[in-house]
């Protein structure tokens, strides 16, 4: 459809009201003189300016606007001047074809002299469903007119982030295929299946857990401390995602896992594997460097599926971690076998780290990440950014194990670390609770960026 007629179709068609349907009124406080009389005229002039776009009568329609008026629409571009909107809604008008909108639940409110109101409207709508219309009105000699009018679409906040992420791919598409890829990343320490944890044991949490997944929906997630068990509920909880990794303690199904969660419907696995920090990297269930505990790294490489004819331009690779948490000599160990991994990938794809480092931001390993204290020889080695930090530089209180307890202080010690040059659009340490209750006694991690191959 031309994009001229979709924006006028849009945007007249949030306007109207089914003819001879009026708003259900809420009289307002009086305002000096003029009080529910006032009320009454913003109610007639409302209703009559939606009437005028049901019967298409252009000339009443603009009347009630005023001239220094703005109108927006559903469409982030739509923020017209009265005869920008007028430009655009006339072949509407002249088409003499109706629209309709129904409006309930209109409240105004008015300023102290009573020469300007503010309102808004519920709509109800045949094309766009449930709208709503915001706006202010201002007194101009002895008649009403609207300064200005919002139309917009409420979204319901557990849908938010597949909308925000809808937008995001809606605008690759306009610019015709760009090679940016917007992608919304989470780190996750989901806490074993310990039953140990009392109250806060793995059956009492696990709805918890696959909530905070729904709720955020993001693309990519790399979990932690997942038994094999506990892996395999999150998968049924959360329909539509599929998984890659293994136990660590026998390159199969015993042990924590490490895994990657992701949107099957959006993204495909190119390849995939998994490997140890050790001195034998590919020996299942080996450890060495000081730490009494197995430790590992899943990595993939996926491919956005929803491009079609664009493979290979829309990959990127992801590499979750679980570092050790008393050996510092393994943390620093197991950094540079990461980065040196990583360093030497088959394709130069942008890579995204997520883990659990058991280290704070001062801590040599995550120093090491992004480059500091390296030899002579590591120079050419892959450099990291911590997403987290690039949004929020000076935030205090980012404390993200929380013990069940809900606790900001301490360090922080669970990342999603970023290419250089990845845009990051947002990033976040998410603190849902439910009556006091947490998901984990790790705070997950977010981060939603755009990547250009």
């Amino acid at each position: 459809m031309d994009r001229c007629l979709r924006v006028v179709l849009c945007v007249v068609m949030g306007l109207a009201l089914v003819s001879g349907c009026a708003a259900d009124r809420r009289e307002a406080p009086r305002v000096g003189a003029s009080g529910a009389g006032a009320r009454g005229e913003i109610d007639r002039v409302l209703d009559d300016w939606h009437g005028a776009a049901t019967s298409a009568d252009y000339e009443r329609y603009f009347g009630h606007m005023a001239p220094d008026g703005v109108f927006m629409g559903t469409d982030a571009a739509e923020r017209w001047s009265v005869a920008e909107f007028q430009a655009y809604a006339r072949p509407r008008f002249e088409s003499g074809k109706a629209w309709s909108f129904t409006a309930h639940d209109r409240h105004v409110e008015f300023s102290e002299t009573g020469e300007a109101a503010w309102f808004d409207e519920a709509l109800a709508t045949p094309h766009l469903g449930a709208c709503r219309g915001s706006g202010v009105m201002t007194r101009r000699g002895s008649e009403w007119k609207i300064s200005h009018y919002n139309l917009s679409i409420p979204i319901p906040n557990d849908l938010a982030s597949n909308v925000v992420r809808q937008i995001e791919e809606h605008g690759v598409k306009r610019r015709g295929g760009s090679a940016e890829l917007p992608v919304m990343l989470m780190t996750f320490n989901i806490r074993y299946n310990n039953a140990g944890d009392a109250e806060n044991a793995w059956p009492n949490r696990r709805g918890m857990v696959s909530g905070v997944i729904e709720r955020h929906a993001p693309d990519v997630v790399g979990v932690q401390e997942a038994l094999h068990a506990q892996l395999q509920e999150l998968l049924a909880d959360v329909p539509g995602y599929a998984s890659v990794g293994v136990g660590r303690d026998d390159g199969a199904e015993r042990g924590e896992y490490a895994p990657i969660l992701y949107r099957a419907d959006r993204l495909a696995v190119l390849e995939s594997g998994n490997f140890w920090f050790s001195e034998t990297p590919a020996v299942p269930g080996s450890k060495h460097w000081g730490n009494s505990i197995t430790r590992m790294c899943t990595w993939a490489r996926f491919e956005d599926n929803a491009r079609p004819g664009l493979s290979g331009e829309r990959a990127f690779y992801v590499y979750n971690v679980h570092l050790d948490h008393q050996s510092q000599a393994s943390r620093e160990r197991s950094v540079r076998l990461l980065v040196e991994r990583i360093s030497r990938r088959e394709h130069q794809d942008p890579v995204f780290v997520t883990g659990d480092f058991n280290a704070g931001e001062a801590n040599a390993a995550v120093l090491y990440m992004k480059g500091t204290g390296r030899g002579e020889a590591e120079g050419s080695l892959a450099v990291f950014v911590d997403s987290f930090r690039q949004e929020h530089p000076d935030e205090k209180g980012v404390g993200t194990f929380n013990a069940f307890k809900g606790s900001v202080e301490g360090d922080k010690i669970d990342y999603i670390f970023v290419s250089p040059g990845t845009a990051v659009r947002e990033a976040g340490i998410l603190r849902d609770s439910i009556e006091g209750r947490f998901a984990s006694d790790h705070f997950p991690v977010v981060a939603r960026v755009w990547f250009r191959r």
